[in-house]
C-alpha cells in the first residue's frame, strides 16, 4: 500500500471514529450537567431529533440513530478494509453498494412521506448497510490515486510502449511517467 493510500485509510478511519467519539462524549457531559448548547455543533452534521437518537445514561446523543448507524458502518468497514487481505484485492461491484444504501433511502422517504413511521432499531440498521458501502468507494478510492492491491501501482502504457532504452533506466533520476 502506497503512502497516499495510507493516507485516504486513515482520513476515512478517523472521521468516523472522531464523530462518534465527539458525540458520545458530548451525551456524557450533559448528562452530567453540562449546557444541551454542546449539542450544537452536531447541528452541521445531523438533525438530532431527540426521538430519533439513541440514548446514554437517559440523554439523546447529538446525532440520530441513523447517522450513528453510517458512521459505525463506515468504521466496521474500513477497519474490515484494512484488516482483511482478501477485501483490499476485491472491487465491490456498483450493484452491492446501490443495494446497501437502498434500505436507508427506503426508510427515509416512507417516513418523511407520512407511509409509516421509522423505528430507531431500523434506523441504526440501514444506517449500518449503508455505511458499509464506503467498502465500495475505499476500493474506488484506492485506484483513482493510483494504487492497485497491494500498493502496485498499475502500469502506464508509455512504460511499455517499445523497446527503446531511456535515459533514465540506468538508475540515474526519475522516470517522468511516475513523478
Amino acid at each position: 500500500m502506497t503512502a497516499n493510500a495510507r493516507i485516504a485509510n486513515v482520513v476515512f478511519l478517523a472521521m468516523p471514529l472522531l464523530i462518534l467519539k465527539a458525540a458520545v462524549l458530548c451525551t456524557l457531559a450533559v448528562a452530567h450537567g453540562a449546557s444541551p448548547r454542546w449539542r450544537l455543533p452536531f447541528r452541521l452534521l445531523c438533525h438530532g431529533i431527540a426521538d430519533r437518537c439513541l440514548t446514554i445514561e437517559g440523554t439523546p446523543m447529538p446525532i440520530c440513530a441513523r447517522c450513528t448507524g453510517i458512521y459505525v458502518g463506515m468504521l466496521a468497514a474500513l477497519i474490515a478494509f484494512a484488516l482483511i487481505a482478501p477485501l483490499q484485492r476485491m472491487v465491490m461491484p456498483n450493484v452491492v453498494a446501490v443495494l446497501l444504501i437502498v434500505p436507508l433511502a427506503l426508510d427515509a422517504v416512507s417516513q418523511a412521506v407520512g407511509v409509516r413511521s421509522s423505528t430507531n432499531p431500523v434506523r441504526l440498521i440501514t444506517g449500518l448497510m449503508a455505511g458499509c458501502s464506503v467498502l465500495w468507494a475505499m476500493s474506488r478510492v484506492d485506484r483513482r490515486i493510483g494504487v492497485g492491491p497491494h500498493g502496485v501501482r498499475p502500469v502506464a502504457l508509455e512504460d511499455t510502449a517499445g523497446d527503446q532504452p531511456t535515459a533514465n533506466q540506468g538508475g540515474e533520476g526519475r522516470n517522468s511517467v511516475h513523478d
